[in-house]
């Protein structure tokens, strides 16, 4: 028995380390990238859960969940769940291997966290959503998504503030997957890029669908990347030299996809984080790194020069399709997108509020886009608006209180330490897009923002490690020595 514990300690030491190392990222990150682009959505999904599996039997350290619990979703190619319900006997492997982990490394006390209130009014409001008026169809086709969004992300939070290892680089370690995972996003839109191309087609006529998400959701997600590629520059000077042209590739391909709220709201985070990353790091290596970026930034342009001026002038295009005017009494913006122009769907978002005010009409309404189904809601193409209408005043008030304690977490953890600094400049261009698309409504950002926002309330170091981005096994734990750099001790 004595032989057997021995021999599961040591698994367990290992698998802890390991799954928080570059190797075990990389190899997670390929496996997804190959089993999407070959189409095997199913075998990509079923993979990585076995992975999360025996890390739930053989490591204490839930962190190292995050890459994997982010990549699964980014295998999906195939949308069609019907593929996927034969998939149950996962689920049923899964849960007693996270009631295993869960009882194993139990906290002594467990504790709500700051954001568990507001994320519950969060899972009332969707809930609660045209509570008064829609229909059992329309709401029980939804419920899926909403129970994600509200009690699943509720559970997701509880857990994470409660399992997660403030003694570990937690900082250093997401930032690392952001870049993994950006790396991973980047690959598929080229391919798609590629793909549309080599069909015949036009850069301005693809909606550069992945399966997972198209332009807009591409967009989202990449600026979690580049801002982070910034964030670990600071970290360690030697490396800035690998982190600045990433974050620059990254940023590249936030242009390539031609979405323009995603550009937009994107660059004014880049430049924010470029800044953060300028005075917040060695100013003097920082500025040569951003000059060797550039410099690689011109030579590809010249070299490229046929296919740069091809996507700069598609994406002004783009810009240019946009007209703002006012007609009738009524703010007109026409050129946004073909569902914007049927009806104005801002303008539905209003009417349903006049009409709906306690309640909204829920998620689940049929208004523009009658081409619904369990995974495509017919939304209203903004975060605010959604809100608005689908969930009237009780929403409002509901999102308002979550918003307020979301962001006074991270102000609040941002005295004296580096990170949320540049948390917040991901921020920028998340809800900046949100405003024309439904991010916050999407649940791999809320993923990504209730990671960020859990290790900006957890980890409360007053300094932040001088250590090699690059390793093997898991970050060095923050308890052990460290040089605090002048900025963040």
């Amino acid at each position: 028995m004595e032989k057997i514990k021995k021999l599961y300690n040591n698994a367990n030491s290992f698998a802890s380390g390991a799954v928080m190392g570059d190797v075990f990222s990389a190899v997670v990150c390929i496996l997804t990238y190959i089993f999407w682009a070959f189409g095997l959505s199913q075998a990509g999904v079923i993979t990585i859960a076995i992975l999360m599996c025996l890390q739930l039997l053989f490591s204490d350290n839930v962190a190292g969940l995050f890459l994997p619990m982010l990549c699964i979703m980014l295998t999906v190619r195939d949308t069609n769940v019907v593929n996927y319900v034969g998939m149950w006997p996962l689920l049923v492997a899964f849960v007693p291997c996270a009631v295993f982990f869960l009882w194993r490394n139990a906290p002594k006390k467990f504790r709500l966290g700051k954001l568990f209130f507001p994320q519950v009014a969060v899972s009332a409001a969707l809930l609660l959503g045209g509570a008064d008026n829609i229909s059992g169809q329309n709401y029980l086709r939804a419920l899926p998504l909403v129970l994600v969004l509200g009690i699943g992300i509720l559970a997701l939070y509880f857990l994470l503030v409660n399992y997660v290892d403030t003694d570990a680089d937690l900082p250093l370690h997401l930032s690392k997957v952001c870049v993994y995972v950006a790396l991973v996003v980047c690959a598929q839109l080229v391919t798609v890029v590629a793909q549309h191309l080599a069909g015949g087609g036009e850069l301005m006529g693809g909606s550069w669908n992945t399966g997972w998400g198209n332009r807009n959701t591409i967009a989202t997600f990449l600026p979690f990347g580049f801002v982070s590629c910034l964030y670990l520059c600071t970290r360690n000077d030697k490396t800035c030299f690998v982190f600045f042209p990433l974050a620059f590739l990254q940023y590249g391909c936030l242009l390539l996809t031609f979405s323009r709220g995603g550009v937009l709201a994107g660059t004014v985070a880049f430049i924010v984080a470029l800044v953060f990353a300028i005075v917040k790091g060695n100013t003097k290596r920082m500025l040569i790194c951003l000059g060797v970026a550039a410099a690689i930034v011109i030579v590809v342009c010249i070299l490229l020069h046929e296919q740069v001026r091809k996507v700069l002038a598609s994406l002004w295009e783009r810009f240019s399709q946009i007209e703002i005017k006012w007609e009738d009494g009524k703010l007109v913006i026409s050129g946004t997108s073909s569902r914007a122009e049927e009806g104005g769907l801002y303008d539905q978002a209003l009417d349903a509020f006049k009409n709906h005010p306690i309640f909204g009409i829920g998620i689940g309404h049929v208004l523009v886009d009658s081409n619904v189904s369990y995974t495509k809601m017919d939304w209203f193409h903004s975060t605010v608006f959604e809100i608005l209408g689908s969930m009237g005043i009780v929403g409002v008030l509901c999102y308002g209180y979550y918003y307020f304690m979301r962001f006074r977490i991270l102000l609040k953890g941002a005295k004296g330490r580096i990170f949320p600094w540049f948390f917040l400049a991901a921020w920028i261009a998340f809800e900046g897009q949100s405003l024309v698309d439904v991010g916050l409504l999407e649940p791999i950002f809320i993923i990504f923002v209730t990671l960020q926002t859990v290790i900006a309330e957890r980890f409360t170091q007053k300094y932040e490690e001088k250590t090699m981005p690059f390793t093997l096994a898991s970050p060095v734990s923050a308890g052990t020595e460290a040089v605090p750099s002048a900025q963040s001790a």
